[in-house]
C-alpha cells in the first residue's frame, strides 16, 4: 500500500509534475492554498505534508509556523526555491521534518521519495526520543517524590 502525501502548492504545473514523479511511490493529494491544505490535513491522515512557503493566502516566512500550530502534523517537509543554508537550518530548528529545494532536489521521483522517507523517519525518531525523555523525567519525579 502506498503512503498518502499532501502537497500544498499553488503552482499547478509544478504540483502536477511533482505528483507524477511521486506517483510510483505515494498517492499525492494537492491543495493550492494554505487554507485548503489546513482543511485537508485536519480531515485526513497523511504520512507526510509537503509545504510550499509562498502561498497566496499565507504570510511568508510564517507559513510553516501557522500550518504547524493549527494542524500539529508531525512530518512536514518544506518545498521551496529558497536554498540559503541559514534559512533551511532555521526551518528545521522550527520543527520541519525536512527541506526540498525546488529545481535541485525534486528532479527525480525516487530521489524525492527517499528524501521524504529520511525526513519522516528522522522526525519520528526525534518524537520518540522526546517521548522517552518525558517518561524518564516523570519516572524520576515520581521516584523522588515517593522517597520523601
Amino acid at each position: 500500500m502506498k503512503e498518502r502525501i499532501l502537497l500544498i502548492e499553488d503552482n499547478a504545473p509544478y504540483a502536477e509534475a511533482l505528483r507524477q514523479r511521486l506517483a510510483p511511490f505515494a498517492d499525492v493529494d494537492v491543495a493550492p492554498t494554505l487554507t485548503a491544505g489546513i482543511h485537508q490535513a485536519l480531515s485526513k491522515d497523511y504520512w507526510c505534508i509537503l509545504l510550499d512557503l509562498t502561498l497566496p493566502d499565507s504570510n511568508w516566512p510564517n507559513t510553516f509556523n501557522t500550518f504547524a500550530e493549527i494542524t500539529r502534523s508531525a512530518s512536514v517537509v518544506i518545498v521551496s526555491g529558497q536554498d540559503s543554508p541559514e534559512f533551511v537550518a532555521e526551518t528545521i530548528r522550527a520543527g520541519a521534518a525536512g527541506y526540498i529545494v525546488k529545481g535541485r532536489d525534486d528532479l527525480d521521483g525516487e530521489q524525492i521519495f527517499g528524501a521524504i522517507c529520511r525526513a519522516v523517519l528522522h522526525k519520528e525518531s526525534l518524537n520518540g526520543l522526546e517521548h522517552a525523555a518525558r517518561i524518564a523525567h516523570d519516572t524520576q519525579r515520581i521516584n523522588k517524590n515517593g522517597t520523601n
